[in-house]
């Protein structure tokens, strides 16, 4: 996979292509995303980018995302 592909693909998570990787990622923390694409809690609180949780869902969704995303697919065949 190029780089340019993988970097396409992990960005794609704060975008409508990519927010399933998000949003599963964040429920496995026992989070949700909100339709500005933020990390919320249960009473619909933002989690702050300086949260530890926040890290590790974003790092794990882009990790996701760069490895079943279909972006750029059709530029790999």
């Amino acid at each position: 996979m190029t780089e340019h592909i993988r970097l396409m693909r992990e960005h794609s998570i704060f975008m409508p292509q990519g927010r399933i990787f998000l949003i599963a990622t964040a429920h496995s923390y026992g989070y949700d995303v909100d339709e500005k694409y933020n990390i919320v809690d249960s009473d619909g609180n933002i989690l702050p980018v300086d949260h530890e949780d926040y890290h590790s869902i974003v790092r794990m969704a882009r990790s996701q995302a760069s490895a079943e995303s279909h972006i750029g697919g059709d530029m790999l065949e």
